[in-house]
C-alpha cells in the first residue's frame, strides 16, 4: 500500500491507496486551540504513526517542500520542513520507502500539470481546482472548489492532492508492472 501525504503544520491531507484504489482518506488537523507549531506537528506525526498501525504501508509519497522565491513566509516553511523531516523519519522507522515529489512532478504524473498550457493555467488556484476535478473523476470524490480562500477552510484540495500524490508515485514507479523496489506485483 502507498500513503500519499500533502503535509502542512496546520492540516495535512492523507490518502492510502492499494494499487489505484482508495482505501482511506482523511484530513489530519490539530484542534483549533493548538497554536504552538510543535504541538501541531506532534499531533499530525502521531496520527500518521497510528495509520501505520492500522494499514500495512509499504511506500509513502510526500509532496516535497519547495524552497524558492515563492515561499512568502519563512516561519511556515520552517514548520513544514520540521514536519516533513519527522514524517520521513517515521517512514524509515516503519521500513517504508519514502518518495519526495515536487509539486510540478506529481502534478504532471497525475495529469494535473501540462507544460504546454497557458500561463493562467499554471497559477496555484487553477492547479488546485483542476486537481480536485481530476481526483473527483478518478476516485469518485465529491469535492468542490469555490476559491483558494474558501479551500483553506474546507480543505478539499488537501485530501484530493494527497490522493493524486499517491497515484503519481504509483504511476511513476510501477511502469511496466514493477513495484517501487523493482519486484513484480501490486503495491
Amino acid at each position: 500500500m502507498i500513503m500519499g501525504l500533502d503535509l502542512a503544520s496546520t492540516s495535512s491531507g492523507v490518502c492510502i491507496l492499494q494499487g489505484e484504489k482508495v482505501v482511506h482518506t482523511e484530513l489530519v488537523q490539530p484542534p483549533a486551540k493548538t497554536k504552538d507549531p510543535l504541538e501541531r506537528i506532534s499531533f499530525i506525526f502521531n496520527r500518521i504513526n497510528q495509520l501505520y498501525s492500522e494499514y500495512n504501508i509499504d511506500y509513502m509519497a510526500i509532496e516535497d517542500v519547495p524552497l524558492n522565491a515563492g515561499m512568502r513566509n519563512f516561519a511556515v516553511a520552517k514548520h513544514n520542513i520540521l514536519l516533513l523531516g519527522g514524517i520521513i523519519a517515521l517512514g524509515n522507522l516503519h521500513n517504508s520507502a519514502v518518495i519526495l515529489m515536487l509539486p510540478s512532478e506529481w502534478r504532471k504524473a497525475a495529469g494535473v500539470y501540462d507544460e504546454a498550457v497557458a500561463k493562467e493555467e499554471m497559477a496555484r488556484e487553477f492547479q488546485k481546482k483542476k486537481g480536485i476535478e481530476i481526483a473527483n473523476k478518478l476516485f469518485n470524490f465529491g469535492f468542490t472548489w469555490v476559491s483558494d480562500y474558501r479551500d483553506k477552510i474546507d480543505h478539499n484540495s488537501d485530501i484530493a492532492e494527497s490522493a493524486l500524490i499517491a497515484l503519481a508515485a504509483y504511476r511513476i514507479f510501477t511502469k511496466g508492472g514493477n513495484n517501487l523496489d523493482g519486484t513484480k506485483g501490486d503495491i
